[in-house]
């Protein structure tokens, strides 16, 4: 779609935006006056409601009972997410010729992405943007982008 005029066009070079959640992450790329969507990462938390375990042990008045239920590292699940965005981000960079990378990432995503984009990405970072932005229009990407840079 065309960028309206009043926020960057990025006729000069190639922009990626990077935005991510936890479990989604979202790519578009910025070019003379056109910004597209160009790729999805899902990686949704799994539901373990089949996981539940009870223990059973002998008491002085009868059996107790309790349960508890199997709940899914979020860190490793963290790991895994960043790990498939950074290999994603890293493919649009060589076949689309990107010259400028944005991220917009959660605080408790932005560490582990850090750790994980390849050099070539981190190279071409030119602003991280703290916060979960994955369901917002581009534009206000572009819009916040803007108020940093131009």
């Amino acid at each position: 779609m065309n960028i309206q005029k009043q926020l960057p066009q990025f006729n000069k070079q190639t922009a990626l935006l990077i935005v991510t959640g936890s479990q989604k992450g979202v790519f578009h790329l910025a070019a003379s006056g056109v910004i597209e969507e160009i790729g999805v990462v899902d990686e949704p938390i799994k539901e373990f409601s089949d996981r539940e375990e009870f223990f059973v042990s002998k008491g002085g008045e009868g059996d107790f009972t309790s349960g508890s239920v199997y709940e899914p590292n979020k860190q490793e699940h963290i790991k895994k997410f960043a790990k498939k965005v950074s290999g994603e981000a890293d493919c649009i960079v060589k076949e689309k010729g990107v010259d400028t990378v944005y991220l917009f990432v959660p605080d408790y995503v932005i560490h582990e992405l850090n750790r994980t984009l390849t050099n070539r990405v981190k190279e071409m970072v030119q602003e991280k943007f703290k916060g979960n932005f994955v369901e917002e229009h581009p534009f206000k990407l572009l819009e916040k982008i803007k108020k940093t840079k131009f």
